[in-house]
């Protein structure tokens, strides 16, 4: 598994065995409670996983670099 204690703390060296398989690992940046309501990050993570499913991603990255229909979601608390 992967551990990133804080956004501004993350030791990257651990996805080096993702890449080096060609698989991709997108962090998507959505904002946080109390500032917004739920429903609002929902509706940014939803926007983010649309954005890579619907290949906008790959697109955006000149095509070919990322299968949007293969995709795996994973997460953690965005608190501390």
């Amino acid at each position: 598994g992967h551990s990133f204690p804080t956004r501004r703390s993350s030791d990257l060296s651990n996805l080096l065995p993702t890449l080096e398989r060609g698989l991709a690992f997108v962090s998507i940046e959505y904002r946080l409670a109390p500032q917004v309501k739920l429903g609002e990050i929902v509706a940014d993570v939803t926007a983010a996983y649309k954005f890579i499913q619907d290949g906008s991603l790959d697109k955006a990255l000149g095509g070919g670099k990322v299968d949007g229909a293969r995709l795996v979601v994973s997460g953690s608390s965005a608190g501390t």
